[in-house]
């Protein structure tokens, strides 16, 4: 969400349009030489990245994990490096599919027109303005006291069973795991502040966008997903890098919400904004616990996720329903 956001701050200060593409906006990069390669379709625009419908694919498959760990392991990185790991060639545009070199491009766009690096634009244009607090990990570093990932040892041929992701023979991915998606999902900070940032970014009293920006922001909602939701979860809808999620509630009924869905490397999030409530939320967990099945209840074939479990019970004791049973709206189906 900071990276679309910034991006339209621009475009409204007159840097490039929304329709400039790759080729036009990064020609004269110093690491185009990175950028203009077989499987990078530089014809893309900013738009079709920014709502995933580029073509472009990545490397985040499970296949791709040997990938994922030279991205972490080199001696040396710039983020333009990661495009060479792209797997498989670009399609035409037009359909949704999310991809980290998406990331990639429009945070090297950004950056370059911005003339600094992410993470000074990020604080002079947001978090310094807004009072938050948080950075743009690999380019600040990690804070002493952040939480301790946790995931299933076995994914990462660490091991067995859950552990903890900052030692034994993972100990040298630590810190690390930014570089995957860059731009995409390096943002560091708390809970409380991540909150505060959906306020500001989607509620008519909120300060970080101009009201025409804000309004393009929520009005590029337009991108059906169809069944590919950021991580599997619940989000039908997708614009410029936020989507759209109807959230279930402990009557049956559902609120529509603004959202987005993070983590990687043992740790998910959660960010959601209810416009009708006119409120905020952010869940935070060193685990993949906020992405994993729920027990609350379905959507259809789709299970809730445990993140969607606890918005639910808060949105709902917000309007003074009984929580100790959210269930879905959907297909007559209802969990405990």
């Amino acid at each position: 969400t900071f990276l679309s956001a910034m991006m339209l701050t621009q475009i409204e200060d007159g840097l490039y349009e929304l329709t400039d593409t790759v080729e036009t906006l990064l020609s004269d990069h110093p690491d185009y030489a990175l950028i203009d390669i077989d499987y990078v379709n530089t014809d893309v625009t900013v738009e079709q990245l920014l709502t995933m419908t580029s073509g472009i694919f990545d490397w985040s498959t499970p296949e791709d994990l040997s990938k994922r760990m030279e991205i972490m392991l080199a001696p040396t990185w710039k983020p333009a490096d990661n495009l060479s790991k792209i797997s498989l060639p670009y399609v035409e545009p037009g359909s949704y599919h999310y991809s980290y070199a998406n990331s990639i491009l429009l945070g090297l766009i950004t950056a370059h027109y911005g003339g600094k690096n992410l993470n000074a634009l990020y604080q002079e244009t947001f978090f310094e303005p807004l009072g938050l607090s948080g950075g743009l990990l690999t380019e600040v570093a990690e804070p002493p006291d952040t939480a301790t990932a946790y995931d299933n040892l076995e994914k990462y041929g660490a091991g067995s069973g859950f552990g903890d992701l900052s030692s034994g023979p993972m100990a040298i991915y630590k810190g690390k795991d930014p570089r995957i998606s860059w731009a995409g999902a390096a943002i560091v900070s708390t809970p409380e502040n991540i909150a505060r940032w959906g306020f500001e970014l989607f509620s008519s009293s909120g300060s970080a966008l101009s009201n025409a920006v804000q309004a393009q922001l929520i009005n590029s909602l337009t991108v059906d997903i169809g069944q590919e939701s950021p991580s599997g979860l619940g989000v039908h809808t997708y614009g410029y890098y936020i989507g759209m999620a109807d959230v279930s509630l402990s009557d049956g009924t559902r609120i529509k919400t603004y959202t987005h869905p993070g983590g990687g490397g043992g740790r998910t999030s959660w960010l959601y904004y209810a416009p009708s409530l006119d409120v905020s939320l952010s869940l935070l967990a060193n685990s993949p616990l906020l992405h994993d099945p729920g027990t609350c209840g379905y959507q259809g074939m789709n299970y809730m996720s445990v993140g969607e479990c606890m918005a639910g019970g808060i949105f709902s004791t917000l309007l003074g329903m009984p929580t100790d049973r959210i269930v879905a709206g959907a297909a007559g189906k209802s969990g405990y």
